[in-house]
């Protein structure tokens, strides 16, 4: 089968490739189909590994099936006395490069055709297909969408997780558009879908910004978003997107392969979270909700009379110390204190001790607390600190009862003082 049986050249300019040239032609049978025909290079037909490589270009196209990637029509490789050549549909319109040269994308625009170059990508990969020369002249635009091309250094591993290919250690990949430590010459990491999503980043990057992104880090340790200028920045800053799709920049552009997006998929769902970002809650009528709930709440009557029952506790409490400090603050003897409160309590702890017996104290704990509507009153004495406490209660009364609970308090300080004073001497004693 000869090319030439079919179709014939057009005088569109033939564009020369890395493998060999392109060539636009018309179907003899069918003026209005036209197609791009790649012939091999003379000077590379007779390269066994060259071949391989451009009947690998071959197999890529066959095995996808997208509308983002162009339709093979004819093509043969396997007589070594020709040069290989394939034709696929021939694509309208622009490369990318010659796009943005002549009207820059806005970030929303970038966005969305990034968007779907990826999902281009990921069809490639999902195919086990991966392209490895993303870049702008490797992309044409279709009706607005992004029309993948040029399969020639691609990497296939085929249903057995065999790798196929033909690429040397040696040799370095990718492209000066953005040079990718993975693709340089002497890398194992060749054959790794991630290069392809970093190649989509600094394709977003390009369209916002007319730069090629060249390097991830350059001499300043700097990223391609990094290295903007301060006017540049101020432009861009001017779209409220910018500050969200730098983010993706911050990931794309890491050095380190593993810190990068690692399919796809998961670009995309930083692209979208940028479209698109987590609207936030409206959770007004709801807060404002429970904020009239827990009003409601802290304001009903029981509540202000506990808050009130506490108060008053502690001034029963401050009152309870003082009895004690004027009883026992003589011969050396003194009284200090510390106290807790809580919503439902408030406890006065008395330390009784002498200077001329180091060591030697009773501590004396008051606590009056609310339990349901009730007020009880209770009182522990013990000698160490970290004793446990044996409470005794001598008052049961209403929450709203304070005076009942004064009198109680009041009947009843002359026989703490005594059972503190009780306590203190038998340690003497001993």
């Amino acid at each position: 089968m000869d090319w030439r049986n079919n179709w014939k050249p057009t005088d569109e300019t033939p564009k020369e490739g890395g493998q060999g040239k392109v060539i636009q032609i018309q179907n003899i049978n069918c003026t209005d189909e036209f197609g791009a025909l790649k012939v091999m290079h003379d000077s590379q037909a007779q390269n066994s590994s060259r071949r391989e490589r451009f009947h690998q270009e071959i197999e890529a196209l066959n095995n996808l099936n997208h509308k983002g990637v162009p339709k093979v029509k004819e093509y043969k490789s396997d007589d070594e006395k020709t040069n290989p050549y394939f034709i696929t549909e021939w694509i309208d319109g622009q490369d990318l490069n010659e796009a943005v040269q002549k009207s820059k994308f806005t970030i929303i625009e970038a966005l969305k055709f990034t968007r779907n170059l990826a999902l281009i990508v990921d069809a490639c990969h999902q195919a086990g297909i991966i392209h490895r020369d993303i870049k702008p002249q490797n992309i044409r635009i279709r009706d607005g969408n992004p029309i993948l091309i040029d399969f020639g250094i691609c990497w296939i591993i085929d249903e057995n997780e065999k790798k196929k290919g033909n690429t040397p250690l040696g040799e370095e990949l990718g492209n000066r558009f953005l040079r990718l430590p993975e693709l340089t010459a002497g890398s194992l990491d060749k054959h790794q879908k991630i290069c392809d999503v970093t190649f989509i980043v600094g394709i977003l990057f390009f369209l916002i910004t007319n730069k090629h992104p060249r390097q991830l880090k350059d001499a300043d340790n700097k990223m391609p978003h990094e290295r903007l200028t301060d006017l540049e920045l101020s432009s861009l800053s001017a779209d409220s997107l910018w500050d969200r799709t730098k983010r993706i920049f911050n990931i794309g552009f890491q050095q380190s392969s593993s810190l990068r997006f690692n399919s796809c998929i998961k670009l995309i769902e930083y692209i979208d979270n940028v479209l698109q970002p987590p609207a936030e809650k409206d959770i007004d009528d709801e807060l404002n909700e429970y904020q009239t709930e827990l009003a409601e709440l802290i304001n009903t009557d029981e509540l202000q009379q506990r808050r009130k029952s506490v108060n008053y506790f502690k001034k029963i409490n401050d009152m309870l110390n003082k009895d004690f400090m004027d009883a026992l603050n003589k011969n050396g003897t003194s009284v200090s204190n510390n106290e807790n409160s809580a919503s439902s309590f408030h406890k006065k702890n008395m330390y009784i001790s002498n200077n001329m017996f180091e060591g030697i104290q009773t501590i004396v704990s008051h606590k009056i607390e609310l339990k349901d509507n009730k007020i009880l009153s209770s009182y522990s004495i013990k000698e160490k600190q970290n004793s446990v406490e044996n409470y005794n209660y001598y008052y049961q009364g209403h929450i709203t009862d304070h005076e009942t609970l004064k009198e109680a308090v009041d009947n009843h300080k002359k026989l703490f003082i005594a059972k503190a004073l009780e306590n203190f001497t038998n340690q003497l004693k001993k």
